[in-house]
């Protein structure tokens, strides 16, 4: 890499960059000299000449006519408007359709639970525990037998 380097530009690569340097140091001073020149004197033909300039080119435009302008304004928001009230119409519908079909479901839900609340009914359960299966007399025969016996 070193001896491309040194074949293109036959010098070092220390001392190109402090070649480099030289020159970025000196050139600040130089740009400094033209720009005060061009700050301090300004020139005045320039001036007029840029404004007349924009003044034939402001000729050269074509005459607008705001009764046009404003009349096509006003149509175009009347056009707004409309579609705005469009849309708004539109919503207010699917909001309504949407309420309708909720309604529709949740009747529709109450109707089921109606129906299957009057499929069942209730039943009464047989007597379970210890008075239901013991029997009153056969109960006291046992008893009065295990005692006698």
């Amino acid at each position: 890499m070193a001896n491309q380097f040194t074949r293109q530009f036959g010098q070092t690569a220390g001392d190109f960059a402090k070649k480099v340097a030289k020159q970025m140091v000196g050139e600040p001073l130089e740009l400094m000299k033209n720009t005060k020149k061009q700050v301090v004197t300004p020139e005045v033909g320039k001036a007029e000449e840029v404004r007349s300039r924009v003044m034939e080119q402001s000729e050269l435009l074509p005459k607008v006519d705001e009764q046009a302008v404003k009349s096509a304004d006003l149509k175009r928001i009347g056009e707004l408007e409309a579609e705005v009230r469009n849309l708004i119409g539109q919503r207010e519908k699917q909001r309504e359709e949407w309420r309708k079909r909720i309604e529709e479901q949740m009747a529709l839900g109450q109707k089921n639970q109606q129906d299957s609340k009057e499929l069942i009914q209730p039943t009464t359960k047989r007597k379970s525990g210890f008075m239901g299966m013991v029997k009153g007399k056969q109960g006291t025969k046992e008893v009065g037998k295990a005692m006698s016996g």
